[in-house]
């Protein structure tokens, strides 16, 4: 054989086997093969031998393909006719085509012209097919009618069995009479098929006469049809036994489907469109809601027609009478072909399939059913008899069962085909499920290898078995069984189940369909009568009832009616109790689908706060999971998707699970000693800190423990995501959260997140172990680089397992030396690396003005680490020790109330020796860290730091303020942690700058905060001030505490260092307290309302401190006045302020006169009572203006007498009380002249210069008055703080008198400061040198321009005496240092900090 037929073999080898395009690509392959002949590149016998290769032949229907190839291939090639002609003459003698093909399938001229027919041949097809088809067969009907078809009634009537005939005796006699009798075939097969119909029993007789009686299925067909279209018109339902009889002959192959199929009515269009319009009434019917019980009978009666009417068209639909006959034949394949061509579930609609597709699954199932399930059936099937009875007289296409695979390959297609009507025979619907979850157990052994029969499975209880449990009664025995099949499927798939379900299973089903209307009426129902005082049993028992076997429909109607009204949360959760476990997980599932609707806003549209039904949800979803046995990880897993995709409002789901179960609350309200408590033990802090009950319920400590297994589950990590989430989206809210956001809501959804933050830690730190939380924890590297999560939160999830390390380190044995020694070794090692990589967060510029000793030793102590709380564990074990007294039970009783307090007082007992046992160590370990800090305090501040405000600077942007924002135990922390650096009288620290500071910038901090930073920082500025207070309330306690320290060194000359007296500390405290005041009333006097809430809730954090002066009360009492009565002031606002007015009232006693505060300011005192009464038409803002000018005034004795301050142009060094100022466009008058403590003569010199206009100074005079201002300075230190802080206040608040132009640098109004998202952007730091050269230039531009504004203010001094100018030279040195001390940035931004 030549290559190219070679080729061809191949080719088409390869058409042949494809099933898609079999004839086609072989047709083109012997076309070009016969082409190849035509042209003389092959031979007629490499053709025939092409042709008769056994690779080639074995294909059926090649002789055909081969033909037509052959005739087209003789018509294409016109040309080389008379070759063609020796082709087709060869492969005829060659027998390579079947001859008798090729005389059919070649044309006549072509067979003629190779001499394979006669020359006539033509002619005897034309008589013959006119006798075929025109010609008319005459037959005496008169003679057949009367005795012929008589005798083949006779014939096919007699009893076979009795007679001993069979079908060939029949089928001989038959024929015998139709020869004789000359009768119509047509009219005897129709007997026939009478016969078979009449007489099933010899139903295999008639089918071999029919075999043998005739093969054509179209003239079976035909008849049949006849007869099927007869019936159609009849009235009534159509009669089974021509159906069966259709199915005998199906199953016998004397019928087929498609023969029969152009015959069957109604048609399939016909069908799918009633079954809509069925389907549409249903639809219709279920969703109208009557407004009469008349309106409502009628909507019954038309519902109940329509029922009727679809049945009856069901009966005389022939498909489905076909479907029936074949499946109580056993034809499973037939019915399952009719089946697929009407809509789904339409064949088990009617009841009669419906009992035969049972029948016939029974016995299928009952074989394996009997090897597998582990107990039996307590009821026989009732089905079992006649399923084996009928499968045994036939020959069924669905065999019993044995195996699993046989199962998932038969059965569960079967059941599939079913759908919701499996619920008729309970019975094998529980064989079925039972069956179901021994193979889902067998599957999960698999592994991946049965995910394909999983996914059947699944498909099975999506479309099947849940469907059908809507149709079971209340049968809790299925539910269950249901439950046990479904618990070992993972929470996603019984989810993706669940929501078929719910979603798709009902429509298009009418019986569903109204199931589903039913469940939500009695629904409906049970909750117009549910309320918190009959959610017991009955209630209980009455909505179990409805959940046993639809609980998806109960709970969507459920949720949506606890949407809508709050005060059905408690009482629907308490009616929950004897629902199934498949219905608290289809609870779940419910939940969170009502939880991820994206239709619904989560924030109300009037207000920044959660929708209701989202807080109804989220309290609803607390409860449920603390009552009952809910699967908490896909909740959990739903909240970690939702922080994702950056969507912080559902963590209140998280906060209310927390809360309900846990007991832990928000801790920003937190008392006294609830907070003091939070700086103990493990014990103490769930004793202590917790607002409930610190004794769980039954329900909480299994829904805790339930919660804590889902946390720390090794297949699912959740907990260690969870927190890094939520800590990460604390940064995007504020940097990279939705950019048209209200700022305020940023700071709520801001103080969510930390919230959560903190309740979720707490239930960590108190329920899992400190090894396992370690062990999941990353690095502290890794959280901050790789997570890229702050400073303050990085350190405060790994505080805990660096205090756990130092705990560890020291309790070695090998270690050698005292408790104190072994705790500050331990502490060097562990904090080694960690001081290392803060160092490297931050550039080394940094590090030249803080130590990252200080640094990295402030972020790892802890509250724990500083004092030991004995207040609050007395008050603990008092408490338990008062329940020990009311619980002593009565000697000798019994009783099981009794052993429960005998196990209460056992409990207690215990935990008052465990609170002890901890207090102690705590001692141990304060101890021990106030040793360590003591022996670091050295290296904390170099000395080479000259410039010390730099240092607290640097303290407070990196230390403090980040830290103090954080928690309210760390606010204290903060406070704490600073008075202990002046206690251990740290080197180089100054603890009046860092004063200084804190009150300094106090308007900043409360403009940038959000409302619970704020809170938080009262706190700090509380136990600041209570620091202060102990200090200006007794001069020997500030002798001991305060005098022989660093910190409250004035001056820092090496050689004469000095400390600041009491008296001049009271006049600091004096100042800070009027610096409060304004900052507080610009704030108050601002239209911002959330600016006037964050201000009032700082005033209440520190009411017990401030304010202590009975004017600057008055001032302020004005102002909250004026909020109250303000009509435009918000309902919010004022129900805070009015809470801080009631407490600031109840406080009143303790209020002094200033003069008493200050003793030395007697004068000044005097002065300020007439003037903050005698204008009552001045706004509070005007007056604490006043009284801070004249205080500020009194209290600096450099300020020389007779110069005159003006009021509202240079009174505050406050950047907000500027602006309040400002914004009030009042007069800017002079108000008094300040009089200075010098000389005699200088008080004359300067009264009498005091009288000089304006005009009248001169660049002498002015260099003078400079001098002068030098000297008085230098006089007294901590006045000279303040005089200078003052003046370069007044510097940069300079506004020229005739223009009213600001011409220094203009201070954010508080309104605008508001509104900005966390605008704390430092203005720029000193030199970081440290050296005194650095700032000259700067300090010789400060002066001037504070000479020029005294000079504006008032009238030049006299020039100085010798004397004067050279002390005042002398000491030049040291009034530089306290102005620059003074001249500091405002706290860090929130952004500098990250």
């Amino acid at each position: 054989m030549s290559s190219p037929l070679a080729e061809s073999t191949t080719a088409l080898v390869a058409a042949l086997q494809d099933s898609e395009s079999f004839s086609v690509g072989a047709v083109e392959v012997l076309r070009d093969v016969f082409a190849g002949f035509a042209t003389g590149d092959v031979s007629a016998d490499d053709i025939t031998a092409f042709l008769q290769q056994d690779v080639i032949k074995e294909n059926e229907g090649f002789d055909v393909i081969a033909a037509d190839s052959l005739m087209l291939a003789v018509a294409e090639n016109k040309a080389n006719e008379t070759k063609m002609h020796e082709l087709v003459k060869a492969v005829f003698a060659s027998g390579a085509i079947d001859q008798s093909i090729l005389r059919e399938r070649l044309d006549i001229a072509v067979l003629k012209a190779c001499k394979l027919v006669p020359a006539d041949y033509d002619k005897g097809l034309m008589r013959m097919r006119m006798k075929m088809f025109y010609k008319q067969e005459k037959y005496n009907l008169f003679h057949e009618e009367n005795e012929g078809f008589a005798k083949v009634v006779t014939e096919l009537g007699q009893d076979f069995t009795a007679a001993s005939v069979t079908a060939d005796d029949l089928i001989t006699r038959i024929r015998t009479l139709v020869g004789f009798f000359n009768l119509d075939p047509n009219r005897v097969l129709d007997l026939m098929l009478d016969a078979l119909e009449e007489h099933p029993q010899h139903a295999a007789v008639y089918t071999a006469c029919l075999a043998q009686f005739t093969t054509a299925q179209d003239s079976i067909a035909n008849l049949i049809g006849l007869k099927l279209a007869a019936i159609a018109k009849q009235p009534g339902p159509p009669p089974t036994s021509l159906y069966a009889t259709i199915a005998h002959l199906m199953d016998s192959g004397l019928l087929s489907l498609s023969a029969l199929e152009p015959h069957l009515l109604p048609t399939l269009e016909e069908t799918r469109e009633r079954v809509r319009a069925y389907v549409k009434s249903v639809t219709k019917y279920v969703n109208t809601s009557a407004m009469s019980q008349e309106v409502q009978a009628q909507l019954d009666a038309a519902a109940a027609a329509a029922d009727v009417d679809e049945l009856k068209a069901k009966q005389r639909d022939q498909r489905l009478g076909l479907a029936v006959a074949f499946l109580k034949n056993g034809n499973w394949d037939l019915a399952e072909k009719i089946m697929s061509q009407l809509p789904a579930f339409y064949v088990p609609s009617l009841p009669a399939a419906r009992t035969a597709m049972l029948t016939t699954l029974h016995h299928c199932i009952e074989p394996l059913y009997r090897s597998v399930a582990a107990t039996k059936l307590s009821r026989p099937c009732p089905a079992a008899t006649a399923s084996s009875s009928s499968s045994s007289s036939s020959s069924s296409s669905m065999p019993a069962c044995t195996s699993l695979v046989d199962f998932a390959a038969r059965v569960m297609p079967a059941l599939s085909s079913l759908g919701p009507f499996l619920a008729d025979d309970p019975v094998l619907m529980t064989k079925a499920v039972r069956v179901c979850a021994h193979l889902v157990s067998l599957a999960k052994e698999a592994g991946e290898k049965s995910t394909a029969m999983l996914a059947e499975v699944e498909d099975l209880f999506a479309r099947c078995i849940l469907p059908s449990l809507m149709r079971c009664s209340s049968n809790a025995p299925i539910a269950a069984d249901v439950w046990a099949a479904l618990q070992q499927l993972p929470y996603q798939a019984r989810f993706k189940i669940y929501g078929y379900w719910k979603n798709e299973s009902w429509k298009n089903q009418p019986e569903l369909l109204l199931v589903r209307a039913k469940t939500f009426k009695k629904a409906k129902s049970l909750f117009q009568r549910l309320t918190a005082e009959n959610a017991g049993k009955k209630m209980a028992h009455d909505l179990s009832k409805v959940a046993f076997t639809n609980p998806v429909h109960l709970f969507e109607y459920a949720l949506r009616q606890i949407e809508a009204y709050s005060n059905l949360v408690e009482p629907l959760s308490d009616a929950l109790k004897t629902h199934t476990h498949l219905a608290y997980d289809i609870l779940s599932f419910c939940v969170l689908e009502a939880l991820s609707n994206p239709q619904k806003s989560r924030m109300k549209k009037e207000d920044l706060f959660e929708s209701s039904w989202l807080q109804n949800l989220a309290a609803f979803v607390g409860l449920i999971l603390r009552k009952y046995p809910v699967d908490f990880e896909p909740i959990l897993q739903f909240i970690i998707n939702r922080l994702k995709e950056n969507q912080v409002l559902d963590l209140i789901v998280l906060r209310e699970i927390i809360t309900k179960i846990a007991g832990y609350e928000n801790a920003e309200d937190m008392t006294d000693m609830q907070l003091q408590a939070m700086a103990g033990g493990q014990i103490l802090r769930q004793r202590g800190s917790t607002f409930s009950n610190a004794r769980l319920t039954k329900d909480q400590r299994r829904a805790l423990k339930h919660m804590t297994e889902t946390f720390t589950s090794a297949q699912d990590e959740i907990l260690i995501p969870l927190i890094i989430l939520i800590a990460q989206q604390r940064v995007e809210l504020v940097f990279g959260g939705d950019k048209e956001r209200p700022v305020v809501l940023i700071g709520e959804l801001y103080d969510k997140c930390q919230e959560v933050l903190m309740q979720l830690m707490q239930c960590v730190e108190a329920n899992i172990s400190e090894s396992l939380y370690f062990k999941r924890l990353p690095p502290l590297e890794e959280l901050c680089t790789t997570y890229h999560l702050e400073v303050d939160t990085a350190m405060f999830l790994h505080r805990r397992r660096l205090t756990a390390s130092i705990e560890d380190l020291a309790a070695d044995k090998s270690q050698t030396g005292t408790a104190v020694q072994k705790y500050m070794r331990a502490s060097e090692t562990a904090m080694k690396d960690v001081t290392s990589f803060l160092k490297s967060l931050h550039p080394p510029a940094v590090w030249t003005e803080l130590s990252p000793q200080l640094y990295s030793t402030f972020w790892t102590l802890s509250l724990y680490d500083l004092e030991t709380p004995s207040a609050a564990y007395a008050h603990v074990i008092a408490e338990l020790e008062e329940a020990n007294r009311q619980n002593r039970p009565a000697p000798g009783d019994t009783s099981r109330t009794e052993k429960r307090k005998r196990r209460e007082i056992t409990s207690n007992e215990a935990t008052i020796k465990a609170l002890k046992e901890e207090e102690s160590r705590q001692k141990a370990v304060v101890k021990c860290a106030h040793e360590m800090l003591t022996s670091l305090s050295k290296s904390f501040v170099q000395p080479s730091h000259s410039l010390k405000s730099v240092v607290v600077s640097e303290f407070l942007r990196l230390c403090i303020y980040p830290r103090c924002f954080f928690s309210a135990a760390d606010a204290v922390y903060c406070a704490k942690f600073a008075v202990l650096l002046h206690s251990m009288r740290t080197e180089n620290w100054s603890t009046l700058l860092y004063f200084n500071f804190v009150f300094k910038h106090t308007a900043c901090i409360i403009m940038s905060a959000t409302e619970n930073e704020a809170s938080r920082y009262g706190r700090f500025l509380n136990e600041t001030m209570r620091v202060l207070a102990r200090f200006h309330a007794d001069p020997s306690v500030y002798q001991k505490e305060c005098a022989p320290t660093p910190g409250f060194i004035a001056s820092f000359n090496k050689n004469e260092p000095q400390t600041v007296k009491f008296a001049d500390y009271r006049k600091m405290c004096y100042n800070w307290q009027t610096r409060l005041l304004k900052d507080f009333l610009s704030m108050l006097n601002s239209k911002d309302p959330s600016l006037i809430r964050r201000a009032v809730l700082v005033m209440i954090k520190v009411v017990d401190h401030f304010p202590r002066m009975k004017n600057l009360a008055k001032v302020l009492l004005e102002a909250i006045e004026q909020i109250l009565k303000d009509e435009t002031t918000r309902q919010d606002v004022k129900l805070l302020v009015t809470s801080y007015n009631r407490q600031l009232l109840d406080r009143s006693g303790t209020w002094v006169p200033a003069n008493v505060y200050n003793p030395t300011d007697t004068k000044s005192a005097a002065k300020k009572a007439p003037a903050s009464s005698g204008k009552a038409a001045a706004s509070p803002a005007k007056k604490a203006k006043a009284t801070t000018d004249k205080s500020s005034t009194s209290s600096s004795s450099s300020k020389t007498d007779g110069k005159k301050i003006a009021t509202k142009s240079n009174s505050s060094s406050s950047t907000p009380a500027k602006t309040t100022s400002s914004s009030s466009n009042s007069k800017r008058t002079p108000k008094s002249e300040h009089k200075s403590s010098s000389s005699s003569s200088s008080r004359k010199s300067s009264g009498s210069s005091g009288k000089k206009s304006e005009s009248n100074k001169t660049p002498k005079d002015e260099k003078r008055r400079s001098s002068k201002d030098d000297k008085s300075t230098a006089a007294t230190t901590p006045t000279t703080t303040t005089t200078s802080s003052s003046s370069s206040s007044k510097r940069r608040s300079s506004t020229d008198p005739k223009s009213g132009k600001d011409h220094g640098r203009a201070a954010p109004s508080p309104s605008s400061s508001s509104s900005s998202s966390r605008a704390r952007a430092p203005p720029p730091l000193p030199s970081r040198g440290g050296s005194t050269e650095d700032l000259q230039p700067k300090r010789a531009k400060v002066s001037s321009s504070s000479s020029s504004s005294r000079d504006r203010s008032g009238s030049p001094p006299p020039p100085p005496t010798e004397r004067e100018s050279r002390r005042s030279r002398d000491r030049r040195g040291d009034t530089r240092s306290a102005a620059r001390d003074t001249r500091l940035p405002p706290p860090p931004s929130r952004r500098s900090r990250r």
